[in-house]
């Protein structure tokens, strides 16, 4: 097994590659002939008021040149929680916020401004630092959903851009003269892509204040090169389209096509985000989503842990996924009377606060990589389709080359420059979670101080805990929602929303009162997911808030009386029969938890609690495959072979 044994120094020596041009040779399988040109921050002409009125489509020109993705140069710093890095380090807060204007500013038709960046994830759907494909240019972007590399593919799409900001920051520094040059030059160094913790008790789940405010106070360097206060239009609050031309030619179509900046849930005509509405709505399914996010460290493979994919499973744990997760965060951030840009696969990177949400995910799949340092990306037929792979053929893997990132030498970026926690470390940044000084000491030393981490942020507390007497360990009973669904029959993003309680009519289903979680199928407006999907919804704090025992029968007794399901687009029903795979079922097990914070819980034999949702449209039905019978116990405390189970299910 892989330790952490690399030493600072080594890391440091790979990030004193500089973001840089390099000629590649070609290759077979996706050679890589033409790209457009690099600009430096200090090479990038002013970004003028408006481009020229017909600027240049978006295709590449000769050159062979490109943007090898190496991290931010100089050292590793933290990544940091966005409202953290406001309030305790305002110095490189505030480099953070210049550096993410200027690449904003930047003309669109500049490979390393803001709106190319963000098109790599989806529109415009053309080539980025590659030549366009002899076919033609094919409907989506490159990044991959559905997958078993969906976490693996963002890191180096992440470290893109943190490396551009750092360049970014650095550059702005190098204006300020007098006292304050040390100061900002110093802070600009430290500058790192921070996160939005959707499951911190801190925030509640919330949208952060400083994410939803249009404007923002920064200092900047005067013409004098001396400090200068000055109020901004906030470029983490939307992102201002320049070019008509390419919005209206790369966006035709769309419900976002004729609006000139991002927008969250937005409403009104010309439309307005409502960041309120949306933090209203990630409040009420927080208690869940904490939980959820808790229980990803007890899934039994990388695999499962990263993509919403169905797959064999083992426990009902395992039908969720660091995937499922990051899906209901952008049908919630951008779903509203009109679909904003976090609610569209092939748009949501625009809209700025996409950047902070990954950041969580790649924390998050480094806390796991931290624990189960043994865990890699295991082979899973591709379904899915993207820029570089558009056919529904092949197996990813960890040798799946990871477009458009490529390494100085020229290569592509796989899985495997990513499989484990410590290459954070290599490209510049870590989390107060898996921290640098870890390394070259022995990979259980990792594991052990992660684990506890994430147990002080994310473990259930307080009611319904059984103590066990002398033994260190108190027990409750989890109850699970699981579901499941063929994602390709309803077209664009769309949910299945749980309820447990009265469903009065003419009430807000998005924002129900009794709403406990979802299940988010997250794609473009027009549906090209093919695959089966599932997720879970933790039921056990909304049953402890209605005052519901977990002894006895009471909690099935009530689920079975008022467990109901939606399925919405939108703030829109959509009639179940618009999806006839969908099927929900409920399971519970014993829990036992550790007073010893190393130590992650161990499921006992899980029950599913069939009356509960048998009968009702969506519910488990005999004959299909999310009918099963599980026996265990399903520890996590060890990375040993699984458990066999017992199954009864058929497709």
């Amino acid at each position: 097994m892989k330790g952490y044994t690399i030493s600072l120094l080594s890391a440091f020596v790979a990030l004193a590659v500089a973001s840089t041009t390099v000629r590649v040779p070609s290759t077979p399988e996706y050679a890589p002939i033409s790209t457009s040109g690099y600009y430096a921050p200090s090479e990038s002409p002013e970004h003028p008021s408006t481009e020229p009125p017909y600027p240049d489509p978006i295709t590449p020109t000769d050159g062979g040149n490109f943007t090898a993705v190496v991290g931010p140069k100089g050292g590793v710093e933290l990544r940091l929680p966005v409202h953290r890095l406001q309030a305790d380090h305002p110095d490189v807060f505030n480099m953070f916020i210049l550096a993410l204007q200027a690449i904003q500013n930047l003309p669109e038709s500049y490979t390393l401004s803001y709106y190319q960046l963000a098109g790599i994830h989806g529109r415009p759907w053309v080539a980025w630092e590659y030549p366009t494909p002899s076919t033609g240019n094919y409907p989506y972007g490159y990044c991959t959903h559905d997958s078993v590399i969906f976490g693996t593919w963002h890191r180096p799409y992440l470290s893109l851009l943190e490396q551009l900001l750092v360049e970014h920051a650095e550059t702005i520094a190098a204006q300020f003269k007098g006292d304050d040059a040390t100061k900002y030059q110093a802070a600009a160094k430290k500058v790192r892509l921070p996160y939005w913790d959707w499951a911190s008790d801190e925030t509640g789940g919330r949208i952060p204040q400083v994410v939803a405010a249009p404007r923002i106070s920064v200092t900047k360097p005067g013409a004098d090169g001396a400090a200068a206060v000055e109020d901004i239009r906030n470029p983490l609050y939307s992102y201002v389209f320049t070019n008509d031309q390419y919005r209206d030619t790369y966006f035709d179509g769309t419900p976002q096509e004729q609006w000139t900046q991002t927008y969250r849930r937005p409403e009104g005509n010309p439309p307005v985000s409502r960041n309120d509405l949306s933090s209203d709505a990630l409040a009420s399914t927080f208690p869940a989503r904490k939980l959820s996010t808790f229980q990803l460290f007890s899934i039994g493979t990388f695999g499962r842990f990263s993509t919403t994919r169905y797959m064999n499973v083992t426990s009902p744990i395992d039908f969720a996924s660091v995937e499922q997760i990051h899906n209901t965060i952008h049908g919630a951030v951008g779903f509203g009377p009109s679909f904003g840009h976090m609610s569209s696969v092939h748009v949501a990177a625009f809209d700025p606060i996409f950047w902070l949400h990954h950041a969580q995910v790649d924390r998050l799949m480094a806390m796991y990589q931290a624990i189960y340092p043994g865990r890699l990306v295991e082979p899973l037929v591709r379904t899915e389709l993207n820029y570089a792979y558009p056919q529904p053929a092949g197996i990813e893997d960890l040798n799946t080359k990871l477009y458009p990132f490529r390494h100085p030498n020229g290569e592509e970026w796989t899985s495997w420059d990513v499989s484990y926690a410590d290459s954070t470390w290599k490209y510049g940044y870590a989390y107060p979670e898996v921290p640098a000084e870890y390394s070259g000491k022995p990979a259980a030393e990792l594991t052990a101080f992660t684990a506890a981490a994430m147990q002080k942020l994310y473990a259930p507390s307080g009611q319904s805990f059984v103590p066990s007497p002398n033994n260190g360990t108190t027990t409750r009973i989890e109850y699970l929602a699981h579901v499941t669904f063929d994602e390709s029959q309803i077209d664009g993003t769309f949910s299945v929303l749980l309820y447990a309680g009265e469903m009065p009519e003419g009430n807000s289903l998005v924002d129900h009162e009794n709403l406990v979680g979802g299940v988010t199928s997250f794609t473009g407006g027009v549906q090209n997911h093919r695959s089966v999907i599932s997720g879970t919804v933790p039921l056990t704090q909304a049953l402890i808030d209605k005052n519901i025992s977990g002894n006895g029968t009471a909690c099935v007794d009530y689920l079975e009386t008022h467990l109901e399901w939606r399925v919405l687009r939108g703030a829109t029903e959509i009639s179940f029969d618009k999806l006839p795979s969908l099927q929900v079922g409920v399971s519970g097990s014993v829990v036992t938890y550790y007073d010893d914070p190393t130590k992650l819980p161990t499921y006992g034999d899980w029950k599913v609690h069939y009356g509960v949702t048998h009968g009702k449209t969506g519910g488990l039905r005999t004959g299909h495959h999310h009918e099963y019978s599980y026996n265990g116990p399903s520890s996590t405390t060890t990375d040993k072979p699984e458990k066999k189970v017992r199954r009864s299910f058929s497709s």
